[in-house]
């Protein structure tokens, strides 16, 4: 009997370990500087040429929000996370040459993005990330590749706003 009851204790001791190192927490979560654990993401502003980037930046604020223990409200009620994106370029970072042509081989996506939270004290908060791809041969196969590394990277710009937010907004 006592066998069994410390079995089932480091089960319990293994699982609970488990589900802290992957991210779920037990309890509230994360709360604003204000205390709320509410938040409102509205429809990213859109200033890219890109009219897929401002809904995939919109959703994936929301997704890491919710990932940190926030709820996402509607608008109006909560403090609402405005987002602006503001650039989404693909850039040359390694060209080669061959028999006098030159190509490029690998590209950088780089993304900006200016975030404001509704009735914080400190202004705009302006934040870039890059992401690296290779060009392939045909350019629908470097047009995916270009959308897939800037999805990375918008989605990596989301994790570093939201954590920003609740600690400096």
């Amino acid at each position: 009997m006592a066998r069994a009851a410390i079995q089932a204790g480091l089960v319990l001791a293994a699982l609970a370990a488990g589900v802290a190192a992957c991210g779920y927490r037990l309890g509230s979560g994360a709360a604003l500087a204000d205390g709320s654990h509410r938040l409102a993401v509205p429809v990213a502003e859109n200033r890219t040429t890109e009219p897929w980037a401002g809904a995939h930046l919109t959703r994936a604020l929301r997704l890491e929000a919710e990932r940190l223990g926030l709820q996402v409200a509607g608008e109006g009620q909560a403090p609402a996370l405005r987002a602006r994106l503001l650039t989404l370029d693909a850039l040359p970072r390694a060209v080669a040459g061959y028999g006098g042509r030159f190509a490029t081989r690998e590209q950088e996506v780089r993304v900006v993005v200016e975030l404001s939270l509704e009735g914080a004290t400190s202004g705009p908060l302006r934040l870039e990330e890059r992401e690296g791809f290779l060009s392939a041969p045909d350019l629908r196969g470097t047009g995916a590749n270009q959308r897939l590394a800037a999805r990375r990277a918008l989605e990596r710009l989301a994790a570093r706003a939201v954590e920003r937010l609740l600690r400096t907004f």
